[in-house]
């Protein structure tokens, strides 16, 4: 089965998150796609609650109970990628660490070998800050593609529906 990431701010405005939820996420379930997420509130929130079927949600958590949630966590792999990925790495506290370790696991896999096929995530102005961030390095760095709802919606949703009509992006990086 394909699987993508669903991952944003958790100042995903709400009108993102209601396409997300009941626009993105159904048509994606239908057509066969897995979603792997964080569980954060926010845009993690909208993918998770967008998949009726949880079977094809697969939630990767910075540890027990995170959000009274309950999934996969951090192996120690998944933390020495993300210390090679992130720019200050000594600069993050230890719960910042699991969750930048878990977005190993949410773009590489259970395994970390099996990445996803794309990401759709959203950030403000499309930029690559915040958590988000770490998850979108990931992405570029093993060559997923990245579609971006924080830069320009109707673009961005134009190009995933190329994407997924022809299985490959109109650009290298989209965000």
């Amino acid at each position: 089965m394909p699987d993508f990431a669903g991952i944003g701010s958790r100042e995903t405005p709400r009108e993102v998150i209601d396409l997300i939820k009941n626009k993105l996420c159904p048509i994606l379930a239908a057509t066969g796609y897995n979603v792997w997420t964080g569980g954060a509130i926010g845009a993690d929130s909208a993918f998770f609650d967008g998949y009726s079927d949880k079977s094809k949600v697969k939630l990767f958590l910075p540890e027990p109970g995170h959000n009274r949630l309950f999934g996969h966590y951090p192996t120690e792999e998944a933390f020495i990628i993300a210390e090679q990925a992130h720019p200050n790495w000594k600069a993050c506290r230890q719960y910042a660490r699991k969750l930048h370790a878990r977005n190993s696991h949410i773009i590489l896999g259970e395994s970390l070998s099996d990445p996803v096929d794309f990401v759709i995530c959203w950030t403000r102005n499309g930029e690559c800050t915040g958590g988000t961030a770490q998850g979108i390095r990931l992405a570029k760095a093993y060559l997923i593609p990245i579609f971006n709802l924080g830069y320009n919606i109707k673009n961005t949703l134009t190009e995933l529906k190329y994407f997924l009509d022809n299985g490959s992006p109109k650009h290298e990086y989209l965000f």
